[in-house]
């Protein structure tokens, strides 16, 4: 960015590596604020920290207002100024302002002020980027911005407020205005890490490892997010440096280190989505290793299942088929089906009332009302899953259960819910 005269701005010292932030909601009291450590990044990187770090959705445009001149990720569109992917908090620290501002959702226009205090040494054992501090929760999106939030607050709190009971239904009654959690942020903040620091930096250490490089993993080091599958001993070779503090490494797993790992690891990659054959691993956790088969590869000891849970719609699916909490739900099979079926035949109760949407034709997204009699006969249609058979006035018609909705007050309402979650996100089988 251009140099300019700022009246706000602080004496840095631009050999130490790390940033301390604090980022203040305007116009919200009491304060609601955090205090951030990062490496030096890019504006677009920032605004991925806040957002974990204030606790918004990314759901709406956002924009820096530095020395009254945007900065926004111009590949996002818009018209500001400068390109948030290509400014960086050591420009401003060394060009001055220190105290910038960053805009969201233009609508409800969300205000943070952003304040550089200070730059610190990085401490050992520390990730980087982190949350120290902070205080009270994120506003819900759509709120209606730092003036309509105490009316929120108003609404939500008193029971006898004319718009308690819209509110509490919109926002359920678990926020808490008062509660920030701070581990949350940082766990949220250590994932963000494989995205960050794409980009060597003048402060950067030097890479124990190059991209290339045959890694080991070291004794004691688990799967992040998977704590009882050991990782010690596995090896792979460095795709991706992330230059942040410690330096992270995209490692991909060797073919024989994946021939020796547990089932169980795959059925819960398959399940989170993630990808079975990749990790990401700190500088600290890893070692040169001579050869691609593992020395010494740690086997789980205690695998820890979570149990399933009724008031989570996969795990209610998951039971439906006797799976176990680390399993993927099934495909979408002429099998699967038959055995969903067969659990909807235990536990619908007919005739029922319905609303019945059309997925196609002139009358998309429309619907009527219909009372549901029964399963059709057969009662697979193909492409369209499980069937039934209901009515509307005399007319009686064949319809996919997937495009029916009961009263979520009906007993019936969860179990085709279920299904319909089900089958719309389980992959199907090309045969169906």
């Amino acid at each position: 960015m251009a140099k300019k005269k700022s009246k706000i701005r602080k004496s840095l010292d631009a050999s130490l590596p790390i940033y301390q932030l604090k980022i203040t909601l305007q116009h919200i009291h009491p304060p609601i604020w955090r205090r951030v450590q990062t490496n030096d990044c890019s504006l677009s990187e920032l605004h991925d920290i806040i957002q974990i770090c204030m606790g918004w959705e990314d759901a709406h445009p956002h924009a820096f207002v530095i020395d009254g001149e945007e900065c926004a990720n111009l590949d996002l569109g818009g018209e500001a100024e400068w390109d948030s992917r290509f400014v960086r908090l050591s420009d401003l620290a060394e060009q001055g302002p220190t105290l910038f501002f960053y805009d969201y959702d233009f609508g409800d226009d969300w205000r943070h002020i952003i304040d550089i205090e200070k730059t610190l040494r990085g401490k050992g054992g520390v990730r980087y980027p982190r949350c120290v501090e902070g205080k009270r929760a994120c506003p819900p999106e759509d709120c209606g911005g730092p003036y309509g939030y105490p009316y929120f607050l108003d609404s939500l709190q008193d029971p006898e407020n004319d718009e308690h009971q819209e509110v509490l239904e919109w926002i359920g009654d678990g926020f808490d205005p008062e509660k920030f959690d701070l581990e949350k942020v940082n766990r949220e903040l250590c994932i963000l890490r494989r995205w960050l620091g794409r980009r060597n930096t003048k402060h950067a250490l030097q890479a124990a490892f190059a991209k290339g490089d045959l890694v080991c993993v070291k004794p004691g080091v688990v799967h992040e997010q998977y704590p009882d599958i050991p990782l010690s001993g596995w090896v792979g070779r460095v795709k991706r440096i992330g230059w942040l503090t410690p330096i992270g490494y995209a490692v991909h797993w060797t073919k024989p280190t994946l021939d020796q790992a547990h089932a169980v690891y795959f059925k819960r990659c398959c399940r989170d989505n993630e990808k079975p054959y990749r990790c990401w691993l700190d500088e600290d956790q890893l070692e040169p290793a001579s050869q691609e088969a593992p020395v010494a590869m740690a086997q789980p000891t205690q695998l820890v299942t979570r149990p399933l849970s009724m008031d989570d719609a996969g795990d209610r699916i998951r039971a439906v088929f006797g799976l176990t909490s680390d399993d993927a739900l099934p495909r979408v099979s002429q099998q699967t089906l038959r055995h969903f079926l067969g659990h909807l035949k235990a536990h619908l109760a007919f005739p029922f009332e319905i609303k019945y949407w059309f997925a196609s034709g002139s009358n998309v997204g429309k619907s009527f009302k219909a009372r549901v009699l029964g399963f059709a006969d057969p009662p697979l249609y193909r492409k369209k899953g499980i069937a039934c058979e209901a009515r509307r006035g005399k007319r009686e018609f064949k319809v996919a259960l997937t495009n029916l909705s009961a009263d979520e007050h009906d007993p019936n309402f969860q179990y085709i819910e279920d299904y319909r979650d089900w089958f719309w996100a389980a992959e199907t089988d090309s045969s169906i």
